[in-house]
């Protein structure tokens, strides 16, 4: 029985050696992660970060623009100088009229700052639609 006994405990005491060398040979991956596997896919491309909300988490506030002259006619009347597709127009009623119409289509808006003589100069060039 003692020689049993003493090939059992042999064999269990070699079986543990082998396991300990067996395991420090084994290399162990980094539990943090790499920028890699954080980054993810190379051809994702985020360009839009949603702006963090006071009140509601995941809302995203949307913009719509509904002055397609970005408030060009805000100003004073005697403030503004209008320019119409190179031509100067003196009245800001006549100018927003004309502005305003079904069938022009804005091609630009320039507000430029005050200038020295206290007037600000603002530039819009339109085109009409064409009828066919």
């Amino acid at each position: 029985m003692k020689i049993y006994l003493k090939s059992a405990f042999a064999l269990v005491s070699a079986f543990m050696q082998f396991n300990d060398a067996f395991s420090q040979r084994q290399k162990k991956g980094d539990a943090f992660p790499t920028y890699e596997q954080i980054r993810g896919d190379k051809k994702e491309t985020v360009d839009y970060v949603a702006p963090r909300s006071q009140g509601s988490v995941g809302v995203i506030p949307r913009y719509t623009v509904r002055d397609h002259h970005l408030g060009a006619f805000t100003y004073q009347e005697d403030s503004v100088t209008y320019i119409l597709n190179g031509r100067k127009v003196k009245s800001k009623k006549k100018a927003e009229y004309e502005v305003n119409r079904k069938d022009v289509r804005i091609e630009r808006v320039s507000i430029g700052e005050v200038g020295k003589d206290g007037k600000r100069i603002v530039e819009i060039d339109y085109e009409p639609f064409k009828v066919e």
